[in-house]
């Protein structure tokens, strides 16, 4: 049995789509079909359903799916065996969110790169949500996530506390002050993420259990844009302590000390059950676990 034919099958099986396969593996789509075919003529049955506009897995594709992943695991591990790290090749696809990408995180890369130099790190920034889609579709290797809770087919590797903070320019009169009561940061403009977000949530619950209502002013995605804007506006915003440490460290955002008990997010490293740990997999995660860019992990694998 053919392993090209067998990679083709997971791309398409992930994918949903000949055309999209083919233009991720720089294939012609004839390629991609005649391997298809030639994969259920090996195997008596027809792998999937195909119409105009979608395709699907038959009932004998979705079997055949998990025993394909392993065989390509199989091959994976097999070529692995013989290949030195500096020259092992592939791709290693990370989910994270946002606020972890820009924090101390970016200088694993290096760690890594040093390593595995010809391995291409293949990085999806989303929500929290949309990573941990991500990888149960196997279209990520592993995701860094805020406050995941994996179930079934997901594997939590580690985790460790995040500390949440209200900040603010470094010049805004909250940053001055010893103690702020919630109802005092209530009056304050807001730039805040997307409600989807984890802290944004957290704000939320914390606001409507003193009866208080948010003034939202800005509402951004990027979490690093919201630190640039705080920089410039007179506005305060609600985020992971990792996401503003740097600018905290060189004066230019301050940390508001409000009067209320400790708020903290998770951040979860997961993965798929069935997942095989490549080389390449193995030293990212580790760098994640004993660099210390975040804190001490708890371990849960």
């Amino acid at each position: 049995m053919d392993v090209k034919n067998i990679i083709t099958f997971l791309r398409v099986a992930e994918l949903r789509s000949f055309t999209k396969a083919a233009e991720e593996m720089n294939y012609v789509q004839s390629t991609v079909t005649t391997q298809i075919q030639q994969l259920e003529k090996e195997l008596g049955y027809p792998l999937f359903e195909r119409t105009n506009r979608s395709v699907a897995l038959t009932t004998f594709g979705e079997a055949y799916l998990p025993l394909a992943r392993k065989m390509y695991q199989t091959t994976q591990e097999m070529y692995s065996l013989n290949t030195e790290a500096k020259e092992m090749t592939g791709t290693l696809r990370v989910g994270i969110v946002e606020s972890l990408f820009f924090s101390d995180f970016l200088r694993l890369i290096s760690l890594f790169q040093a390593q595995f130099p010809k391995v291409v790190l293949d990085f999806y920034t989303g929500s929290s949500v949309e990573i941990v889609d991500l990888i149960r579709q196997n279209k990520l290797d592993f995701g860094c996530c805020l406050a995941a809770n994996p179930s079934g087919e997901l594997l939590r590797m580690f985790s460790c506390p995040a500390p949440v903070v209200f900040v603010a320019n470094k010049n805004h009169p909250l940053v001055q002050e010893k103690s702020v009561s919630l109802g005092a940061i209530s009056h304050e403009n807001f730039v805040l993420t997307e409600e989807i977000s984890v802290y944004h949530q957290i704000l939320l619950q914390m606001f409507a259990r003193h009866d208080l209502e948010i003034k939202v002013n800005i509402r951004l995605k990027s979490t690093r844009g919201i630190v640039e804007i705080l920089k410039y506006s007179d506005g305060i915003s609600f985020l992971p302590e990792y996401a503003v440490r740097s600018e905290v460290e060189k004066g230019q955002l301050g940390i508001i000390r409000a009067d209320i008990p400790r708020q903290e997010v998770s951040v979860v490293v997961t993965t798929r059950r069935d997942k095989w740990i490549s080389p390449p997999m193995e030293v990212f995660l580790r760098l994640l676990r004993e660099e210390k860019w975040l804190a001490d992990w708890d371990q849960a694998y």
